[in-house]
């Protein structure tokens, strides 16, 4: 439900700002949620973690339990290919296209001098 607000708002921002592009937010969300869905490992809830004494069973560290919440861990089912793939395909997209090369160096151009890429 979080992320449809998010989207709802962005889609307002893109119709009330002039110049601000409504395909881009869309085609970002579409984008975000396919590599999400082809990527990203699978999680369960699980009945004894909720319980009163599920802590004590609990073998996530801290920082996994504030981000999923109690009684949720990964789940045996896997992401559907593993993120490696997702990489040695940009890689590869990043070499066989000469015009994409400028991409990586931008970015890091960007983060080391902020305001520098905004002409």
């Amino acid at each position: 439900f979080y992320v449809l607000k998010q989207m709802v708002w962005l889609l307002a921002f893109g119709f009330l700002v002039p110049n601000v592009s409504n395909a881009g937010h869309v085609g970002g969300f579409v984008g975000g949620w396919l590599i999400g869905f082809l990527f990203s490992p699978g999680y369960e809830r699980s009945y004894t973690l909720n319980r009163a004494d599920g802590a004590s069973r609990d073998s996530a560290d801290v920082e996994f339990r504030r981000m999923m919440g109690q009684g949720v861990y990964p789940s045996v089912e896997k992401a559907i290919f593993p993120l490696k793939y997702l990489w040695m395909g940009i890689g590869l997209a990043v070499l066989a296209r000469p015009d994409l090369r400028l991409i990586p160096l931008g970015l890091v151009r960007g983060i080391l001098e902020p305001g520098a890429m905004s002409g």
